[in-house]
């Protein structure tokens, strides 16, 4: 089975899904608890939003990536990343919310604003 897939800094690929390994889902429970640990340490939230992606679990990535960007508003990175993962979790328009928010902000680096818009994109062709 084939999917799209979009990473930070990486255009969409095609590539092949894959099922997590033993080794993946024990990197998520360790970054899970590293979170939990120091929820206010945007690395470590970071980390375990990665490793949710890595294990195909989009829906536990969301809402860290939320509360980071509650706690500072002005991160289009961050909006794209959850754009993303709204976006694998088929919920289009939350996708579209952040993803044209990010691209609304003059502070969006270059390889942010082109994910942005190739999701807004294929989201486009999905829905239509």
């Amino acid at each position: 089975m084939f999917s799209a897939v979009l990473m930070a800094g990486f255009a969409i690929a095609p590539v092949v899904a894959h099922a997590a390994t033993d080794a993946d889902k024990a990197a998520f429970e360790t970054a899970f608890q590293d979170m939990l640990a120091d929820p206010t340490d945007k690395a470590k939230t970071l980390h375990y939003a990665d490793m949710a992606d890595r294990v195909g679990d989009h829906e536990a990535a969301v809402p860290p990536l939320e509360r980071l960007l509650m706690q500072n508003p002005n991160q289009p990175d961050l909006m794209v990343r959850i754009g993303y993962h709204y976006y694998h979790l088929q919920s289009y328009a939350m996708a579209k919310k952040y993803l044209n928010d990010a691209l609304a902000m003059k502070s969006i680096r270059s390889n942010d604003r082109n994910e942005a818009n190739a999701l807004l994109a294929d989201i486009k062709w999905k829905v239509y």
